[in-house]
């Protein structure tokens, strides 16, 4: 491991770790680059530069932290620090050093997706349960209070340029429109937990396959991804989908929290199950005539474009019951091998 190399990968790691406080609009562009740069040193088999890589990424969470906060005191800015180094250290660094630590020790590119993700489930959870016992809150509240502002602002946008009007001629009145936006505010706001999981787990899934293709371009073979299209979905998911569905029909007459814990599993589950039965579908396609498969696709498409939930609850359905049935027989395949 040459010296030169370390201090490459913990510049641009700190570096990008002072961004993600200094620019929170390219939070995941910037998660996904400090991540991809972590499991590339990981590579070189090193543990002990990770580690120093994550001190200096800490130390540069807390530099920018004083940075902004120069003016107050000590206490205030080892507070904010402290804060900034939780929320992110959680939400991605866990995650992140866990895979580059995974790779450091020579385990596949499975094995680290699948401890990556989990390090992001742990993370998010631990956070989540530090700012309700902190703040008393998980930050709902505020964000429906945040879209409800920004609805009436709209509502009223509508009524100023006329397009109200437009509405009302359709059976729409003010009032009407009003309820169906805080309606709408209060179901996206009850489901921001699976957005803090998801942006975890899509960021797990880009730094990995984009560290996958460059090992490649480098010769390194320790991070091969299998086809798309053998790739299924781990059959101890589809309960956690069936728990979710469980969830929601426990608390649905009431619409409780067992009902949003079951939505927010089954909101987190959805790109998942969607990205295997994907993957299942493309491989069915391909085993089919290629006059009729040409026709099929064609209307899969068209089908997707307009009915988008249905197709995305199509995909979801696929990928589970592929994961349970084996449509494409890939357990199968691995038994008689």
């Amino acid at each position: 491991y040459k010296p030169h190399s370390f201090i490459f990968y913990a510049l641009t790691t700190s570096i990008l770790c002072f961004l993600l406080l200094a620019v929170p609009a390219l939070t995941l562009i910037i998660t996904i680059a400090w991540g991809l740069l972590v499991v590339m040193a990981g590579l070189h088999r090193k543990p002990v530069y990770l580690w120093l890589m994550a001190l200096l990424n800490g130390f540069s969470l807390m530099f920018y932290v004083a940075l902004v906060h120069r003016d107050y005191g000590t206490a205030l800015v080892l507070q904010e620090g402290a804060a900034a180094l939780m929320a992110f250290g959680c939400f991605f660094g866990l995650a992140i050093y866990t895979m580059g630590f995974l790779a450091a020790q020579g385990n596949g590119y499975y094995k680290i997706r699948a401890w990556g993700i989990a390090a992001v489930l742990v993370g998010v959870s631990i956070y989540l349960g530090w700012a309700y016992f902190v703040q008393g809150s998980i930050g709902i509240r505020e964000m429906e209070a945040e879209l409800n502002l920004r609805f009436d602002e709209a509502v009223n946008s509508y009524e100023s340029t006329g397009m109200l009007d437009l509405y009302e001629k359709q059976g729409i009145s003010k009032q009407e429109l009003k309820a169906t936006f805080k309606n709408l505010s209060h179901t996206v706001a009850r489901h921001l937990p699976a957005s803090y999981y998801l942006q975890g787990i899509v960021a797990v899934f880009f730094i990995l396959i984009t560290a996958s293709f460059l090992s490649r371009r480098r010769k390194i073979d320790r991070l091969i991804r299998k086809p798309y299209l053998m790739e299924a979905m781990p059959w101890v998911l589809a309960w956690v989908v069936i728990a979710g569905l469980a969830f929601c029909l426990w608390g649905y007459d009431q619409k409780n929290v067992y009902y949003y814990i079951g939505s927010n599993i089954l909101v987190v589950m959805a790109p998942i199950t969607c990205y295997y039965g994907l993957a299942a579908v493309i491989y069915k396609l391909g085993q089919m005539n290629p006059n009729p498969r040409r026709w099929l696709m064609v209307v899969l498409i068209i089908f997707s474009a307009v009915f988008l939930p249905s197709a995305i609850i199509f995909l979801s359905l696929f990928g589970v019951f592929d994961s349970l049935l084996d449509f494409r027989r890939l357990r199968s395949r691995r038994e008689e091998t």
